[in-house]
């Protein structure tokens, strides 16, 4: 992971990209970097997503929305790599998220969950838009311009259940409820 890491912070410096966050992100230094009306871009991640955490910076970073990024770290292990690689993050550790799989512990699961709309609701009352996603997306292209036609709605939402029929053909292979039972 680490040279995955190295190779990923060098590929964004031949590109002129700078990871230069020496330590933590604070509301208050990201509201310098984010006007009223602007886009914060957010993420959760804890260890057991570390990689994925990289590749989500990374891609946000290449375009060109690193003073915008907020990745929300739930625990100590990720902060510690993050800084190493002078990336952006909030610390979000918090009691009661500590297990490696957040999604096998309901309690933890729901604490993250509860945690995410506090931070959420820091940046929206502060009237910064947020553009929260999960760590395992990738972004290719900027989604604010298609975004800001849309400014009229209060919230914007989707679901990882793009096709409740697809959905539904692979539950039983790995092992989860299909979208339908989760409505």
């Amino acid at each position: 992971t680490h040279e995955r890491v190295g190779a990923a912070s060098a590929a964004l410096k031949a590109r002129g990209l700078s990871t230069w966050f020496d330590e933590e992100r604070t509301l208050p230094a990201l509201f310098e970097d984010v006007p009223e009306g602007g886009v914060v871009w957010m993420s959760f991640a804890n260890e057991a997503f570390q990689t994925l955490a990289y590749n989500w910076v990374a891609h946000v970073y290449m375009l060109r929305k690193e003073m915008q990024l907020v990745l929300a770290s739930l625990d100590g292990a990720l902060q510690v790599q993050l800084r190493r690689h002078r990336l952006p993050f909030f610390n979000f550790n918090r009691a009661g998220t500590t297990s490696a799989d957040l999604r096998s512990n309901v309690t933890e699961f729901r604490l993250m969950g509860a945690l995410k709309g506090e931070l959420l609701l820091s940046v929206l009352n502060a009237r910064r838009n947020v553009l929260l996603s999960d760590v395992d997306v990738i972004w290719l292209a900027d989604p604010e311009p298609l975004l800001r036609t849309l400014w009229d709605a209060d919230v914007m939402s989707a679901t990882d259940c793009l096709s409740p029929i697809a959905d539904d053909d692979r539950a039983p292979q790995i092992g989860r409820a299909s979208c339908r039972e989760r409505v």
